[in-house]
């Protein structure tokens, strides 16, 4: 169970399988105890690179998606690690779990530039377009304002997900495509449409005059 306490002797064998560097299936067991245990936190990260080093190559799929949950859920914290995980996951392709880990990278300040460039790609490659990836693009987009390339791909899957289209951020988008594309009709109709659903008639009829 999450935050149990291992026994002293079993923290001896965790130790022990970690120097060996072991993975076998009770060494596996072992990390995984590791952990889950709130106790001997500076095992931790050796245990979950163990851990992913042995499901990766197998392509055991639920256990890699246990393992990233887990570091999520329980808050994990070294970035290091994290970010060995998040690369492999991406290079991988497994977009999802790449997503989980740089959000938490993205949360504890440790996304270098690799990180945060690989954080989008797996955006704009991971589908179906949904919540979760247009929050952290849109954290993204506070953090670089001017990336050409999120507000694009913004821009893009708002216009094909109703879901998104007419919404603040939407707006938000398609005021900044209209600033460098003055001419484009998609933009524009797609702005006064939002006015017009938010009640701001005067601006839907302004944007269309400027049309």
């Amino acid at each position: 169970p999450p935050n149990a306490i291992m026994p002293e002797n079993a923290l001896e064998l965790v130790k022990s399988a970690i120097e060996e560097k072991r993975q076998d299936d009770a060494a596996l067991a072992l990390y995984w105890d590791c952990i889950q245990s709130q106790e001997q936190r500076e095992l931790a990260p050796e245990a979950y690179c163990l851990l992913y080093s042995a499901f990766y190559e197998p392509r055991r799929q639920q256990d890699l998606d246990a393992l990233i949950d887990t570091a999520c859920q329980h808050r994990f914290t070294d970035v290091d690690v994290l970010a060995f995980l998040a690369e492999g996951e991406f290079q991988a392709e497994r977009y999802e779990n790449a997503l989980k880990l740089y959000d938490r990278l993205f949360t504890l300040k440790g996304l270098d530039e690799t990180g945060f460039q690989h954080l989008k790609l797996a955006c704009f490659k991971r589908r179906p377009f949904d919540d979760f990836a247009n929050l952290l693009l849109q954290r993204c987009l506070k953090d670089r304002p001017d990336d050409e390339s999120i507000i694009q791909f913004l821009y893009s899957q708002y216009l094909l997900t109703d879901h998104f289209t007419h919404t603040g951020n939407a707006t938000a988008i398609y005021q900044r495509v209209l600033q460098d594309e003055p001419t484009n009709l998609a933009a524009r109709t797609a702005l006064c449409e939002c006015y017009f659903r938010h009640g701001k008639h005067d601006l839907a009829m302004a944007e269309a005059e400027a049309g």
